[in-house]
């Protein structure tokens, strides 16, 4: 019962009701659709939450039935707390999900200029295509990107005017 309880309470932003259930709560439990509750944290927004399930051991990395992992998720949702959260605990940039799409890719389509200097800093790749062979500096959403990104001869990265960063 207690997943069920934390769970809601994660959706809900209860932290009394979380902290009262979460060290009874199985890490490693999931929902249908393949979500632990750091996706359900992540998908809302409760970085607070986050941080508390991470420093229990929950798995970062888990994919639901998407391929989506938490990183995955709170970029879509456009939680940048917790989305750097994840990051600054190892969460890959570069894990891909169902259809080949990482993280980046994520920020990139939402446009998210802070997440797009996070990701690559912490050695997201750029030039990673996925299943359609889009990459990051190809993709429907080219235009916010290259307004957010530049690749140039050398390998060299510059975020929006910014310093020069070298993609390994």
């Amino acid at each position: 019962m207690s997943y069920k309880s934390t769970y809601h309470a994660i959706i809900q932003g209860d932290e009394e009701e979380f902290y009262s259930n979460v060290d009874e709560a199985d890490l490693e439990a999931t929902s249908e659709s393949g979500k632990n509750l750091l996706s359900t944290a992540a998908t809302v927004g409760e970085d607070e939450m986050a941080a508390a399930l991470i420093n229990r051991g929950i798995d970062i990395h888990l994919k639901n039935e998407e391929g989506k992992t938490p990183l995955h998720l709170a970029l879509e949702h456009e939680n940048n707390d917790v989305a750097k959260l994840l990051v600054e605990n190892g969460s890959d940039p570069n894990i891909r999900d169902t259809y080949g799409n990482t993280p980046l890719m994520r920020a990139v389509f939402k446009g998210n200029v802070e997440m797009v200097k996070l990701l690559v800093g912490h050695g997201a790749d750029p030039t990673v295509e996925n299943e359609g062979g889009n990459t990051h500096l190809i993709s429907p959403r080219s235009t916010v990107y290259r307004n957010s990104l530049r690749l140039s001869k050398g390998n060299k990265i510059t975020i929006n005017l910014g310093q020069p960063m070298t993609n390994s």
